[in-house]
């Protein structure tokens, strides 16, 4: 539904796993507007996700086909986590560091840590970091947007620490 609803008009939508199209959707909100490549090169701009269980989520439904004797190549391109982050990477024109992490959980310190070493060293110079998560009926899509040199306009914005992040993935929850 989001999605019709969106402009986006991004023809691989439909071939996606579910995994991306979460991660894809979330990002299309969080960047909508933004006009990223007017301000950034692709290559300042960098993608920073984690999940707890990986790609299982499409790995089940390429086990299933592969016990029936002729698996889809079409699901085996998304039995790895990070494909979400190429889609979203090739739709926003976004070039620079991209790594998915596997936790238990949403770990706000570890992910700002790495993200902040990034930006520090000017790897990068913005950064979508996040969760996303998908297996069964069981779903949840955080993403925020960072960056080292922000617009005049939000100069005043909360500072960016792992404690905010944590904060704002609580809210998602309540």
């Amino acid at each position: 539904m989001l999605y019709r609803d969106g402009q986006s008009g991004y023809s691989k939508f439909h071939k996606m796993d579910r995994l991306c199209k979460l991660g894809f959707l979330g990002a299309e909100l969080l960047l909508s507007g933004t006009d990223l490549l007017s301000r950034y090169d692709p290559y300042e701009v960098g993608v920073i996700l984690s999940n707890a269980n990986a790609s299982l989520d499409t790995d089940i439904r390429h086990q299933k086909q592969l016990e029936t004797g002729f698996p889809s190549p079409a699901i085996f391109v998304y039995t790895l986590p990070n494909i979400v982050i190429g889609e979203i990477c090739i739709r926003h024109g976004i070039q620079g560091e991209n790594t998915f992490f596997i936790q238990s959980s949403f770990d706000p310190e570890a992910q700002v840590t790495y993200i902040d070493h990034l930006l520090n060293s000017q790897v990068i110079s913005a950064c979508v970091g996040g969760w996303v998560e998908c297996l069964g009926e069981d779903y949840d899509c955080f993403l925020y947007f960072v960056e080292s040199r922000p617009e005049p306009e939000h100069s005043e914005s909360r500072a960016y620490s792992a404690e905010h992040i944590r904060q704002l993935f609580q809210l998602n929850y309540e």
